[in-house]
């Protein structure tokens, strides 16, 4: 069920106060019709961005035909040049996700959501759909939709859609390891770094002053 805190009022709600004619107290109230087109406004920027995603993710089969002459003269076999594109895709997917979450907060907030509650089904709403579009999409247009594909014999065709879901899998959990460890790793080592620096620099200041208080004494 949910937690006490999810049906209480968000504190950044921003609405009139009126009383409440049950508690008598004071309590925030905004329009219905307004936070309803801004709830449609969002879906609309959400809709903009999963679009953008799923194009920029897409480019080296949109422009693959571009492409190719590159290809050629670099001398990289088709089996590579396709490894490097699912690699791109993967990579774009993850990019794509970290901003749009952002993106999905700042939107949710401007939605003005009454209970936390609401915020956060509206929140994980947005994600869950713009991650689950932009991960499958490019294996779902692999598998039924792209033209060259379906000249391929069936063995290779499915072996380009393994090929390419075992690529978003592979950045996905390399995405998570980076993001859960690695990163975490480093930046723990670095605040370490820090804290030991200004704790031998103080320490240093502390000689030289009792250093100089020494130097500075008449001596008996």
């Amino acid at each position: 069920g949910p937690r006490a805190g999810d049906v209480h009022v968000l504190p950044n709600f921003q609405g009139t106060m009126v009383i409440d004619e049950v508690t008598g107290e004071f309590v925030a109230q905004s329009s219905v019709t307004t936070r309803r087109l801004k709830y449609l406004a969002g879906g609309l920027l959400s809709s903009l961005a999963l679009v953008i995603a799923v194009f920029v993710q897409g480019l080296p089969d949109i422009f693959s035909e571009q492409l190719d002459p590159l290809r050629q003269h670099l001398h990289i076999s088709e089996k590579v040049f396709d490894s490097i594109s699912s690699l791109y895709t993967g990579a774009m997917v993850e990019l794509a996700g970290g901003q749009y979450q952002k993106l999905a907060v700042a939107l949710t907030t401007w939605e003005n959501h009454r209970l936390a509650s609401d915020f956060k089904q509206a929140a994980n709403l947005k994600m869950f759909v713009f991650m689950a579009l932009t991960s499958y999409f490019s294996v779902v247009w692999l598998a039924f939709f792209d033209a060259e594909e379906k000249e391929l014999p069936y063995r290779q065709h499915l072996a380009n859609v393994g090929g390419q879901a075992s690529t978003l899998l592979i950045t996905r959990a390399l995405s998570y390891l980076v993001g859960s460890v690695v990163l975490p790793y480093f930046r723990a080592k670095d605040k370490r770094q820090q804290t030991a620096k200004i704790h031998a620099d103080r320490q240093a200041s502390l000689a030289a002053e009792t250093e100089s208080g020494d130097n500075g004494e008449d001596p008996a």
